[in-house]
Order: structure tokens, then sequence, then C-alpha cells
């Protein structure tokens, strides 16, 4: 399935050219202020922001901020296109928490290679967060499971020195505490 790009820019022309450049290759929706590309990120969940700076109400970086503050949204890499070229307007999108920055006039293959370049990248982030929650996962399992073997074999230990129904039964009930299990107990003769 083709990677979701949303394109938030004030201008039509804009955002008509960049799904020109990139709608055969990706699927491009369009909203047009800062406040739609946020609730647009959360109702659909693009896997990437082409972002302007300058636009009516809220301005890219606040919606950047906004976007990045959300725990389902965070990792949805931003990039912002914009007009504004100088290093302080660029260091402003990476502070907001962009991922990159491109200035219009743009090369249409410099556009293309960073945007594949954020998609890899979250794809990897995205998998080797899903491996170590399976890795976590199977070192839980395994405590767990090792814990457990620890405590039977603890029991068995302790069982060989029982000599008398009160120590079996003492030995009984710590084991079973050790599972977290409340138990009664009888324990009878054959005499």
């Amino acid at each position: 399935m083709n990677a979701h790009i949303l394109v938030v820019d004030d201008n039509d022309f804009a955002a008509i050219y960049l799904e020109e450049l990139i709608g055969d290759k990706y699927k491009v929706s369009h909203v047009s202020d800062g406040a739609s590309g946020v609730a647009a990120s959360v109702e659909n969940r693009p896997d990437l922001i082409l972002m302007d700076v300058e636009m009516p109400g809220m301005d890219g970086y606040s919606a950047c901020r906004l976007i990045k503050a959300n725990p389902g949204t965070y990792d949805i890499p931003i990039m912002f296109v914009s007009a504004m070229i100088e290093e302080s307007d660029r260091l402003a999108g990476y502070e907001a928490g962009g991922d990159d920055y491109i200035t219009k006039p743009f090369s249409p293959e410099e556009l293309a290679h960073k945007i594949e370049v954020l998609l890899r990248n979250v794809n990897k982030n995205r998998s080797l967060a899903a491996e170590a929650k399976t890795a976590a996962n199977t070192a839980m399992t395994a405590m767990s499971n090792v814990g457990d073997v620890g405590v039977i074999m603890r029991f068995l230990g302790e069982m060989v020195s029982c000599l008398e129904f009160e120590s079996v039964a003492a030995c009984i009930f710590r084991t079973m505490a050790g599972f977290g299990l409340n138990i009664s107990l009888q324990v009878r003769s054959a005499s």
C-alpha cells in the first residue's frame, strides 16, 4: 500500500504542485491551515506530513509542536516545505520538532529523496519499537518462569529435610505463597 502524505499548505497551487510531483507514488491529501493539519494528523494518521510554515491562524511551527506532543501522532515525520530560507527559520523548524526542512523553490529530486529517507527511517523506528516490545515480553516471561522454577527448586530442597507433618505443611505454605496463592491444607497420617 502506498504511504499517505498529508500536505499542510494554505497555497492551493503549492499543494497541487506537490501532489503532481509525488501523487503517482504516494496517496496525497491536503489541508490549508495548521489547525486542520493537527486535526487531520489525528483523524487520518498520515505516514508523513509536508508542512508549510507561514499560514493563517496557526503557523506550521505551532502545528508541528502539537502533533509531536500528542502520544498518538508524535512519531509522524514532519518535513517543513517553506519559502523561509534563513538559517534561523530552519532551526526554528527543528526546534518545533520537525524532522527535515526544505526551502522553496526546491529540486523535485531532492524532495523525493528526502521523503524516501524519512519514510524509511520511520518504518525502521516502528519495526525496532515492535522488536523491543517483543523482546521485553519475552524477557518478562523468561524471568517469570525462572522465578517459578526457583520456587519449585527451593520447595524440593526443603522437602528433603522435612521430617514431621508440621514442617511439610510449613514448606507447602511457603511454596504456595511464593506463587501468590493462599491455600488451606489438611495433612493426614496413614496410621
